[in-house]
């Protein structure tokens, strides 16, 4: 969690950071307000920005330089533990972005996977009571929408990458923050036909206008270190702030090894490829088609029609197979780059690739050991 000595020195004072996002927010106003919106295509601009915004909170996760906290309950995410969210080191791909976390990647996987079902799931929604193409195909709502991410881009490279408060985030932060706030706007969306039978243009501009600031305050406050985030929604909204204290170093001697014996690289994609196909692979193929089906069923209650059906089919199988993908490839990103050192009676797991070890133990306590 930030100290408050890092807070004053990084965080800007007052809600003048807030700025460049409240800005940002009321541009869609100016539709509604000259363009002659209706609350359909102000929706369809929060929609589009949720879309985008989704997999852009995966992009900072790969940043965040704290672990994540050993208790994740009652999170939207859900991370299962694996080789790679194990794996010690960082790469850093150029000299102006911050240092990357290969144990951050399955957090990213996890929070597009559920970027892509949050687009599923809107769509087949929105597609039911809205003209979705024409929506789409208007200039303006993109433009509104790319503006609403502009703010969120501005406020990263502003304060999350230039006051560097990568280095005071975990992953799971870093991810789960935005998909609350993805969700319950996600949910208000879907209450929109009804609002619009009841009160009618603007009292629904308003309430989604209301909706979207108090979304935007709470993410705010919790990445701006404040620690009192409030209960409630807001505090919901708010997300966590815990994170693990960073691993102790392992010790490597200084002398030149004894012995070093690298893991096999194409038999560890092979395994992984395996392992890949032979475990999660039935499950998530189970799991993926009832969701398409309950997601049809409960939207579509009447039936969908082919293009609805087709579209969200062939969405539902790049997700499954871009999971199997990244489950085969975090399984041999965390075990290829490997090297066994050995230094006398320890025995050391280096990778190669990160210039980093990972664990070290006495030889004689070993049993069974296999480099895979």
């Amino acid at each position: 969690m930030p100290s408050a000595a890092l807070r004053d020195v990084r965080t800007p004072s007052g809600t003048a950071a807030f700025l460049p996002v409240l800005l940002a927010n009321l541009v869609p106003l100016v539709g509604v307000f000259r363009l002659g919106w209706d609350p359909a295509t102000l929706a369809a601009v929060y929609a589009i920005e949720v879309v985008l915004s989704v997999p852009l909170s995966g992009a900072t996760a790969l940043f965040a330089a704290r672990p994540p906290p050993v208790d994740r309950e009652g999170g939207v995410i859900s991370v299962t533990e694996g080789p790679l969210s194990r794996k010690r080191g960082a790469v850093r791909p150029a000299s102006w972005l911050p240092p990357i976390y290969p144990r951050n990647v399955p957090f990213v996987a996890s929070v597009f996977g559920a970027g892509v079902w949050v687009a599923l799931v809107a769509g087949v929604a929105f597609s039911q009571t809205f003209d979705v193409p024409a929506l789409l195909g208007r200039p303006a709502v993109l433009a509104s929408a790319l503006a609403l991410v502009a703010g969120q881009v501005v406020e990263i490279a502003r304060d999350y990458v230039g006051r560097r408060r990568y280095a005071e985030t975990s992953p799971y932060a870093a991810v789960e923050t935005p998909t609350r706030r993805a969700f319950f706007l996600v949910v208000a969306l879907f209450a929109l036909p009804a609002l619009d039978a009841a009160g009618g243009g603007v009292a629904v501009v308003a309430a989604l206008v209301a909706v979207k600031l108090l979304v935007e305050w709470s993410g705010f406050r919790a990445t701006h270190g404040d620690e009192d985030s409030g209960g409630g929604i807001t505090g919901w909204l708010a997300g966590p702030t815990d994170s693990a204290e960073p691993p102790a170093p392992i010790e490597v001697p200084d002398a030149e090894p004894d012995a070093r014996i690298p893991a096999h690289r194409r038999a560890a994609v092979a395994t992984a490829v395996l392992k890949t196909l032979t475990g999660v692979a039935p499950i998530y193929a189970t799991g993926f088609l009832i969701a398409w089906i309950v997601v049809l069923g409960v939207f579509v209650p009447d039936g969908a029609d082919g293009a609805v059906a087709l579209g969200s089919g062939v969405l539902v199988l790049a997700l499954y197979l871009g999971a199997l993908a990244a489950n085969a490839a975090g399984y041999a990103l965390a075990r290829a780059p490997v090297e066994y050192r050995r230094y006398g009676g320890r025995l050391v797991a280096y990778d190669a690739w990160l210039d980093e070890p990972q664990w070290a133990a006495a030889v004689d306590r070993l049993r069974d050991a296999h480099p895979l």
